[in-house]
């Protein structure tokens, strides 16, 4: 059953009654009314018909609110944060080269940042003078004899050879990395220094280089380079 305001009721039946007792003093007077009774009466009407509406409105909302208050509250839906792995989590940035057939990682050597070439074919890392020259000045490089490298195409060079005594890589440093010294100004980072800080995939669409190291590894670490001095080529 609904329950409606008793103001309500009130207002509609003084607004009924006001009406009805106009047209009554209208048809006894006829002609010769007083016209300011039959206005004041029919304002009356419209007065107490405008209130019971407002009584009627205000009943409803209020009837809304308690309705409202009463029913439990519908809990928002609540999204579980994604819970990144710590293999993705221990990763750095590539950066696509060569029309996307390589990619370069950025890398500090000694305290030089630098973007180097990764190449996973190469044994031993390559740098450029400028590069090996701001290592040994910085203190975190020695400069060896000269050593025949063999180079992807197949050629023999002879270059000087650069003991960097850290290279760090996201949160990792490797320790001991040997470099050859090109004059042309190639860099290239070597699959043995990057393989020594743990075992690695490369996600071409994220774009990361992703170390697969242990799940309970919350910092970086050192590891030593599994890259022995260069080989001299007879």
């Amino acid at each position: 059953m609904v329950k409606v305001d008793p103001y309500t009721i009130v207002f509609f039946a003084m607004a009924v009654f006001f009406f009805l007792l106009r047209s009554v003093l209208r048809l006894r007077t006829g002609s010769e009314r007083p016209p300011v009774t039959d206005v004041f009466f029919y304002r009356l009407s419209i007065i107490a018909a405008v209130l019971g509406a407002v009584f009627y409105v205000v009943d409803k909302v209020q009837l809304s609110s308690r309705l409202e208050a009463a029913l439990p509250p519908i809990a928002a839906p609540t999204i579980a944060a994604p819970v990144e792995s710590a293999s993705v989590a221990d990763s750095v940035p590539i950066y696509p080269a060569n029309n996307g057939t390589s990619a370069m990682i950025d890398v500090v050597l000694g305290v030089q940042p630098l973007r180097m070439l990764l190449d996973t074919g190469a044994t031993t890392c390559l740098v450029s003078e400028a590069i090996a020259a701001r290592i040994v000045r910085d203190g975190y490089g020695v400069r060896k004899e000269a050593v025949r490298f063999k180079m992807a195409d197949g050629t023999i060079r002879t270059l000087p050879t650069l003991l960097i005594t850290e290279v760090q890589i996201g949160r990792h440093t490797v320790r001991n990395v040997w470099a050859g010294i090109s004059s042309t100004g190639e860099t290239l980072l070597a699959f043995p220094v990057v393989n020594a800080i743990a075992p690695f995939t490369i996600d071409t669409r994220a774009r990361l280089l992703i170390f697969h190291t242990s799940s309970n590894s919350t910092g970086g670490h050192f590891a030593a380079s599994t890259t022995a001095a260069p080989t001299i080529i007879g």
